[in-house]
């Protein structure tokens, strides 16, 4: 028991400093209906777009997006 006793106060001040720097995350979804979020701004056409619910209050959001896939320079 004197090994446990002798840890408490550091296992006390652990937690408290966790709890300190722990620090909870916020989306930055508006929940504002007459604000609009922005979900794509590249540039090229995104097209047929499609929306679900996930079953825990938010959305899954998906679409078609005609931005080419190569990132590759080509040199001559």
């Amino acid at each position: 028991m004197k090994h446990i006793c002798s840890s408490f106060p550091q296992l006390t001040i652990f937690f408290l400093v966790w709890q300190l720097i722990s620090v909870p995350a916020h989306a930055q979804w508006s929940t504002d209906p007459n604000i609009n979020n922005t979900i794509c701004t590249a540039v090229n056409e995104q097209s047929a777009p499609a929306i679900v619910s996930d079953g825990a209050g938010g959305a899954i959001i998906a679409w078609q997006d005609s931005r080419g896939g190569s990132s590759a320079v080509s040199k001559k």
